[in-house]
């Protein structure tokens, strides 16, 4: 699996889906599921997102982790299925509540990139709740640097 993972970092997505299709049905459920999120991810690269989206949601299905809710959200923005999305949005709440909010992506990043993919699909109306959600929670802060937002899961500096 690591020349897969390396054929995808290195962007050659088409390389990266051959090389990963003898995983995509072993009997180890992990390497299966570590193989099909691979296929989505390299989909998604290639803006087949209508593709990655049905990926991800096969993934989502069977998952708590608001991550793969997330993969969800944004392929199926992305893909003009905002409904599957704004469905997406409230299961990946759902994890995150469940989980305490212990889980990344926190729900705050999570609708910072809904709103700026909704952007992209130009609903802008869409996005603009988003936005005030999350001014809801800033409002509510007693601080606002760098580390104080890192510390609560209110910013990140990369993607999942």
């Amino acid at each position: 699996m690591n020349d897969t993972w390396a054929a995808f970092d290195a962007s050659d997505f088409a390389a990266a889906i051959n090389a990963v299709r003898p995983f995509l049905t072993v009997a180890d459920r992990k390497v299966s599921r570590e193989a099909r999120k691979l296929v989505a991810l390299s989909e998604f690269q290639q803006e087949n997102y209508p593709e990655a989206m049905v990926l991800f949601q096969g993934l989502a299905a069977v998952s708590t982790d608001a991550a793969d809710w997330f993969n969800v959200i944004t392929a199926a923005t992305l893909a003009d299925e905002i409904p599957t999305a704004e469905h997406a949005l409230l299961v990946a709440i759902q994890c995150q509540d469940a989980s305490g909010h212990t889980q990344q992506p926190s729900v705050h990043y999570i609708r910072y990139y809904f709103g700026c993919a909704l952007c992209d699909r130009g609903e802008f109306d869409k996005a603009f709740r988003q936005l005030e959600e999350l001014r809801s929670v800033y409002e509510r802060l007693e601080a606002s640097e760098d580390r104080f937002l890192d510390a609560k899961g209110c910013r990140r500096s990369h993607s999942v």
